[in-house]
Protein backbone atom coordinates (compact mmCIF):
# COMPACT_ATOMS: atom_id res chain seq x y z
CA UNK A 1 0.00 0.00 0.00
CA UNK A 2 1.33 3.37 -1.04
CA UNK A 3 2.17 5.90 1.69
CA UNK A 4 1.88 9.65 1.06
CA UNK A 5 5.24 11.29 0.36
CA UNK A 6 4.82 13.62 3.34
CA UNK A 7 4.37 10.64 5.67
CA UNK A 8 7.37 8.83 4.17
CA UNK A 9 9.59 11.88 4.65
CA UNK A 10 8.49 12.39 8.24
CA UNK A 11 9.00 8.72 9.11
CA UNK A 12 12.45 8.66 7.53
CA UNK A 13 13.50 11.85 9.35
CA UNK A 14 12.35 10.38 12.66
CA UNK A 15 14.18 7.09 12.00
CA UNK A 16 17.37 9.09 11.39
CA UNK A 17 16.82 11.08 14.61
CA UNK A 18 17.01 14.38 12.70
CA UNK A 19 14.95 17.35 13.85
CA UNK A 20 13.01 19.43 11.35
CA UNK A 21 15.38 22.31 12.09
CA UNK A 22 18.50 20.18 11.45
CA UNK A 23 17.00 18.89 8.21
CA UNK A 24 16.13 22.41 7.11
CA UNK A 25 19.69 23.64 7.69
CA UNK A 26 21.19 20.75 5.70
CA UNK A 27 18.63 21.14 2.89
CA UNK A 28 19.09 24.93 2.79
CA UNK A 29 15.47 25.72 3.54
CA UNK A 30 13.49 26.82 6.59
CA UNK A 31 12.17 24.65 9.41
CA UNK A 32 8.74 26.06 8.64
CA UNK A 33 9.04 24.82 5.05
CA UNK A 34 10.00 21.31 6.25
CA UNK A 35 6.99 21.39 8.59
CA UNK A 36 4.66 22.36 5.71
CA UNK A 37 6.06 19.60 3.50
CA UNK A 38 5.57 16.99 6.23
CA UNK A 39 1.99 18.14 6.68
CA UNK A 40 1.33 17.47 2.99
CA UNK A 41 1.26 21.05 1.72
CA UNK A 42 2.29 21.59 -1.89
CA UNK A 43 6.01 22.18 -2.40
CA UNK A 44 8.55 22.56 -5.18
CA UNK A 45 10.23 19.46 -6.53
CA UNK A 46 13.71 20.93 -6.12
CA UNK A 47 13.05 21.39 -2.40
CA UNK A 48 11.78 17.81 -2.16
CA UNK A 49 14.92 16.55 -3.90
CA UNK A 50 17.23 18.52 -1.56
CA UNK A 51 15.40 17.26 1.55
CA UNK A 52 15.40 13.69 0.25
CA UNK A 53 19.12 13.89 -0.52
CA UNK A 54 19.92 14.96 3.06
CA UNK A 55 18.16 11.81 4.28
CA UNK A 56 19.90 9.62 1.68
CA UNK A 57 16.72 9.08 -0.34
CA UNK A 58 16.09 9.19 -4.09
CA UNK A 59 12.92 10.69 -5.50
CA UNK A 60 11.50 8.66 -8.36
CA UNK A 61 8.24 7.88 -10.07
CA UNK A 62 7.29 4.22 -9.90
CA UNK A 63 4.87 2.69 -12.40
CA UNK A 64 1.67 1.78 -10.56
CA UNK A 65 1.86 -1.85 -11.64
CA UNK A 66 5.25 -2.14 -9.88
CA UNK A 67 4.45 -0.07 -6.79
CA UNK A 68 3.56 -3.06 -4.57
CA UNK A 69 6.86 -4.75 -5.39
CA UNK A 70 8.88 -1.63 -4.68
CA UNK A 71 7.01 -0.98 -1.42
CA UNK A 72 7.57 -4.59 -0.28
CA UNK A 73 11.31 -4.16 -0.81
CA UNK A 74 11.37 -0.82 1.02
CA UNK A 75 9.35 -2.15 3.97
CA UNK A 76 11.42 -5.32 4.36
CA UNK A 77 13.76 -5.40 7.34
CA UNK A 78 16.41 -7.46 5.56
CA UNK A 79 17.39 -8.52 2.04
CA UNK A 80 16.04 -12.00 2.79
CA UNK A 81 12.67 -10.56 3.85
CA UNK A 82 12.60 -8.38 0.73
CA UNK A 83 13.20 -11.38 -1.50
CA UNK A 84 10.48 -13.38 0.27
CA UNK A 85 7.99 -10.50 -0.11
CA UNK A 86 8.76 -10.14 -3.81
CA UNK A 87 8.44 -13.90 -4.36
CA UNK A 88 5.07 -13.87 -2.63
CA UNK A 89 3.82 -10.95 -4.73
CA UNK A 90 5.09 -12.52 -7.96
CA UNK A 91 3.56 -15.86 -6.99
CA UNK A 92 0.21 -14.20 -6.29
CA UNK A 93 0.36 -12.44 -9.66
CA UNK A 94 1.03 -15.77 -11.42
CA UNK A 95 -1.95 -17.35 -9.63
CA UNK A 96 -4.20 -14.51 -10.77
CA UNK A 97 -2.90 -14.80 -14.34
CA UNK A 98 -3.64 -18.55 -14.40
CA UNK A 99 -7.19 -17.97 -13.14
CA UNK A 100 -7.86 -15.32 -15.78
CA UNK A 101 -6.41 -17.40 -18.64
Amino acid sequence: MKKPIAQQLSQRRNRLFISQKELAVEAKTSQQHVQRIESGTIFKTDTLERIASVMQLDVMLVPQEKADLVQAIIDAESPKAALAAVRQLVGNAKDVTKKVA
